[in-house]
């Protein structure tokens, strides 16, 4: 109503505020997929590159990397429940379960699950240096053809970075990466050197 372009809440607030039933991650989705800027968490510069993501490329997923699987040489990337179902594999139906969670002190929130589509992704996190100097760390790699977790109720999928997952994170770690990561369908590293070399950020990619 009042013409924002995104939001970055914490949990918390939906308990205190009154007006919620449960914390809306079914919402939020909804909101990533029509193309608002959106993080968890009182993220704001996580808020920025989904917004500036859905102007420069379109469809972009707000994300983590939940757990690093050495094995698939990936990461497993996933967060609370919210995700942008348009990037969801297109041979498995959308699911949307009545979610137990045990984080906000509320109802069950309908919760969207998927596996998002195998194939290129870039993968990008804007991460403060000092003052008003930024770095953006950008991986590219590829989502794997990623089994079924039933246990996992919330959006997720194997993200393997093109140097392997090892290399990434070391890099990762080293520049600064971020917490909460947005991600887009195929390979759109260019157009991020490019938006940096305009506005004068720092581009690093890991």
């Amino acid at each position: 109503d009042k013409g924002y372009d995104g939001f970055s809440p914490n949990f918390d607030v939906f308990k205190e505020d009154g007006r919620f039933k449960q914390i809306p991650m079914l919402g939020a989705s909804n909101l990533l997929a029509k193309g608002y800027g959106y993080s968890a968490e009182g993220d704001t510069h996580t808020v920025t590159m989904t917004l500036a993501g859905h102007i420069l490329i379109g469809d972009a997923h707000f994300t983590e990397m939940y757990s690093l699987d050495f094995a698939k040489d990936s990461a497993l990337m996933s967060h609370m429940g919210e995700g942008n179902w348009k990037i969801a594999r297109t041979d498995r139906p959308i699911k949307l379960i009545d979610r137990e969670l045990e984080i906000g002190g509320l109802e069950n929130p309908p919760t969207v699950v998927f596996s998002a589509q195998p194939g290129p992704a870039t993968m990008v996190s804007l991460a403060p240096i000092a003052g008003e100097d930024y770095r953006l760390i950008v991986a590219q790699g590829e989502i794997l053809d990623t089994e079924e977790l039933p246990d996992v109720p919330m959006p997720y999928f194997h993200f393997r970075p093109d140097t392997g997952v090892r290399a990434c994170m070391d890099a990762w770690l080293k520049h600064g990466g971020t917490h909460h990561q947005v991600l887009f369908l195929g390979d759109h590293t260019r157009r991020w050197k490019m938006l940096c070399d305009i506005l004068g950020i720092t581009y690093v990619k890991v």
